[in-house]
């Protein structure tokens, strides 16, 4: 999935017991701004869960993001590890490469 998605919701990465902090997945509901690829036009809401691992891109409340996200199993879990996601203000030029893409 590639998406112009503004933040709407997210659960904290992390699990607190007693003095452990233990990675869990980010629960997260997003608002789609632009889709790209893998949303559908009509789609105006995602909800997922982003895996935690070192490399995992966790999003912030009310930020926009150039979301690369792929689910590679059928348990929902996105992995945005590895992947170009970053701040919407900080991809502008890849953002009008993939609206120039999207409209061949």
């Amino acid at each position: 999935m590639w998406a112009l998605s503004m933040w709407i919701e997210a659960a904290d990465p992390w699990q607190i017991a007693g003095d452990n902090l233990t990675p869990i997945p980010q629960v997260v509901k997003l608002s789609v701004v632009e889709g790209f690829k893998g949303v559908s036009p009509q789609q105006r809401e995602i909800s997922g869960n982003i895996s935690n691992n070192g490399d995992s891109i966790f999003l912030k409340a009310g930020k926009r993001y150039l979301l690369y996200a792929h689910q590679p199993n059928r348990f929902g879990t996105w992995h945005t590890s590895c992947s170009r996601t970053r701040l919407a203000d900080r991809a502008s030029a890849e953002l009008s490469q993939l609206r120039h893409c999207t409209l061949k």
